[in-house]
């Protein structure tokens, strides 16, 4: 009888340990943690800065800029201008016969007529210098066509109008002349601008724009 018992009891305890084996807790597997993809990072394209006006205060064409004191009063104008790809000229002892000026490849001529007033109390005064009156475009400064001060051919194309020259010019006197400029033909009106360098570092602008 007592061997039973001591049967019975260790077979509770066999079950006892297996009821406890399957009740426990299971360890699960870690997860691997999924990386984030980083984000390409973004640079905003740069907004162009607009290249500022070489002359703010240029004026249009045929205004006027008045310039020295009350006795040495004079005033300057662009009056008018022209784009051409060649000019003619003509001689007096050509007869009837005519020539044909072309700039060099990839250029173009700028004819730019100017009107000079006398408006001050001197009796007689000065015109700008040509050499000081320069075509200017995309930060480029041209000089006009200085073989013509020396020439004795008449632009026809200049329709009755002489060359500009520095002169004289006397008390209510106006004059006029044109200057003749060899620019790239690339550049248009709207590129030009006519600067006057009046001396003092005085500059009279005008935009052909």
């Amino acid at each position: 009888m007592q061997i039973r018992g001591i049967v019975l009891i260790a077979c509770i305890l066999i079950a006892a340990t297996a009821f406890a084996g399957c009740t426990g807790t299971v360890q699960q597997p870690a997860e691997t943690p999924t990386a984030t993809p980083t984000p390409e990072p973004t640079t905003a394209a740069p907004t162009p800065t607009p290249e500022p006006e070489p002359y703010p205060d240029a004026l249009a064409v045929d205004e006027f800029y008045h310039y020295g004191t009350n006795e040495t009063g004079r005033e300057v104008t662009v009056d008018r201008y022209m784009l051409q790809d060649s000019y003619r000229i003509h001689h007096p002892d050509w007869g009837m016969r005519e020539t044909v000026v072309s700039p060099a490849a990839g250029n173009q001529f700028l004819f730019v007529y100017l009107k000079v007033k006398h408006a001050g109390t001197a009796k007689e005064l000065y015109t700008p210098y040509p050499g000081s009156i320069y075509a200017v475009a995309d930060g480029v400064s041209y000089s006009h066509r200085a073989d013509r001060a020396e020439s004795v051919t008449t632009v026809l194309d200049a329709r009755g109008i002489e060359d500009y020259t520095f002169q004289k010019i006397y008390k209510t006197q106006t004059i006029d002349g044109f200057l003749i400029y060899e620019i790239p033909a690339s550049v248009t009106a709207g590129d030009i601008y006519i600067a006057m360098n009046l001396g003092n570092d005085e500059v009279a602008a005008f935009d052909l724009a």
